[in-house]
């Protein structure tokens, strides 16, 4: 019995390992399941051809210690891929793209008791996000803002229920039921449709997250500041000359019109 629990358990990690990376999970569980099996017949085998009697479970342990590190490490770091899994491709379905209501609507979620899975807290995600854990028998409040909604419960081991999709009407509180692990959809109320007959008007959806396209910010380019050579001839610098006015040649100054000298310096204006 605890070797039955100690592979779902193994399972369960693979499992998530490989959705981590983008990947399906059905060989990667596969593999683990082969490298605890094969490894433990073989580790009897050589126990019991070697007259070991008790010893060699030991031998076959150590031997599915090794095959299971093996299966863990190849899903947790097998290459990237683009697999999403179905309850994520209908939460993005209805979070990526949504028909808004007019009013954020009120979402009670009661938890019937139930002597199945009594002891387990559920995390409840609505939309793709958590709203608060709930115990047996009691209730949880949420609001949202879209008409089509996806709401998952997920256990402590992280396993997720099947996604209870629902769509609401306009001014409509809505209370959602619960129990042994599994919505209740003909026990709950405000609902006018779920399941499959919810659907998305493509002519009332409107996008909830705008793409952002990551653009390369280029640093400015600063030219470097010439520095005077402490050698080099000062520059006088020319004021600009006005059309119509004169300058005298001696030291700079202007020339009033028709001047034979200078005002300035008394120089012969030529």
């Amino acid at each position: 019995m605890l070797e039955i629990w100690l592979i779902m358990l193994l399972c369960k990690s693979v499992k998530n390992n490989a959705i981590e990376r983008g990947r399906k999970p059905g060989g990667f569980i596969a593999l683990a399941i082969v490298l605890w099996i094969i490894p433990e017949i073989v580790g009897l085998i050589i126990g019991y051809s070697l007259e070991l009697e008790y010893a060699s479970f030991l031998i076959a342990y150590g031997l599915v210690g090794i095959g299971a590190a093996i299966s863990y490490n190849v899903a947790k770091h097998c290459k990237k891929g683009d697999y999403v899994t179905p309850t994520e491709q209908i939460i993005r379905q209805f979070t990526e793209y949504y028909e808004p209501l007019p009013i954020e609507t009120n979402i009670t979620i009661t938890r019937e008791k139930a002597f199945s899975a009594s002891a387990a807290k559920f995390d409840m995600v609505l939309n793709g996000r958590s709203v608060g854990l709930i115990s047996n028998g009691d209730i949880l409040h949420a609001r949202t803002d879209q008409r089509q909604n996806v709401l998952v419960a997920r256990a402590s081991g992280g396993n997720d229920t099947p996604p209870f999709v629902f769509q609401i009407a306009d001014g409509c509180n809505v209370d959602i039921h619960f129990a042994a692990g599994r919505f209740i959809p003909e026990r709950s109320t405000g609902i006018v449709a779920y399941g499959k007959a919810v659907t998305l008007n493509p002519a009332l959806a409107v996008p909830r997250y705008v793409p952002v396209i990551d653009t390369q910010q280029v640093a400015p380019v600063y030219a470097p500041v010439q520095q005077p050579s402490p050698y080099a001839a000062p520059v006088q610098a020319q004021a600009p000359q006005a059309q119509g006015v004169h300058f005298c040649e001696s030291c700079g100054g202007p020339l009033n019109p028709g001047a034979k000298f200078c005002g300035s310096c008394g120089a012969r204006v030529e």
